[in-house]
């Protein structure tokens, strides 16, 4: 038991090497998926935010979440639904031209959770197709790791998403100074990602983290190249 009536169960992650398979241990065929953390910040955000009208709607359901102790180690645990895929895995296998419409419904339910973040004053701060998942046929958002309040200094970009980072971030990253504020804008990288052949952005090809970086911090750089490879 990690979590309350919820334990893991051993067998390959779900989502990303921090979520993994899990059942309720009093009913077997109630199947969940469970998400490992060391992040407060994620835990606050879901305990302000989850019951919250019409958030509930944008952001992935859980169903509890709480502090366990896992290998020797103290961190947090958030059980969740098992019914979610996220949009990079769902479209891998699927040309760009294909499934056009249901990519645009996609992309809109992502636009409409982002405002309904946004319009609560939070910026989530590591959007990308890996954090944008479907459940219920919606397309909500996953990880608030990295969630801060509006006009609240940015935490680092995630290493793992770069690509994604926005230009106010890689200035920072490159130039230093004082973090960023965090701003409601749209990335426009989910979009271009998600619609572009192979998931990828033809600009970033090739290209190692500190070329990407210092690309994206230029006041010239724009994604002009890659939205004419979509087209």
């Amino acid at each position: 038991m990690i979590l309350g009536d919820y334990d893991l169960l051993p067998s390959e992650t779900l989502l990303s090497d921090s979520i993994f398979h899990g059942v309720h241990i009093q009913r077997s065929g109630d199947a969940v998926c469970i998400k490992l953390t060391s992040s407060q910040r994620e835990i606050e955000f879901l305990r302000e935010f989850r019951t919250a009208e019409p958030m509930k709607s944008a952001i992935v359901a859980s169903r509890a979440f709480g502090q366990v102790i896992f290998k020797h180690e103290t961190c947090y645990a958030i059980v969740m639904e098992r019914d979610i895929k996220d949009l990079r895995s769902k479209f891998a296998a699927i040309e760009a031209n294909e499934a056009m419409l249901t990519k645009f419904g996609c992309a809109l339910d992502m636009i409409l959770a982002l405002q309904s973040l946004h319009d609560h004053g939070v910026v989530h701060g590591n959007i990308c197709l890996q954090n944008a998942v479907l459940q219920s046929e919606r397309t909500k958002l996953l990880d608030f790791t990295h969630s801060t309040k509006r006009n609240l200094p940015l935490l680092a970009h995630a290493k793992a998403t770069i690509e994604y980072c926005p230009p106010e971030m890689a200035q920072f990253i490159v130039h230093g100074g004082e973090s960023p504020p965090a701003k409601a804008s749209y990335d426009v990288v989910v979009i271009l990602k998600l619609f572009s052949p192979g998931q990828k952005i033809s600009q970033f090809e090739n290209k190692d983290e500190a070329w990407v970086v210092h690309s994206i911090a230029s006041d010239s750089f724009s994604f002009d190249l890659s939205i004419q490879d979509t087209v």
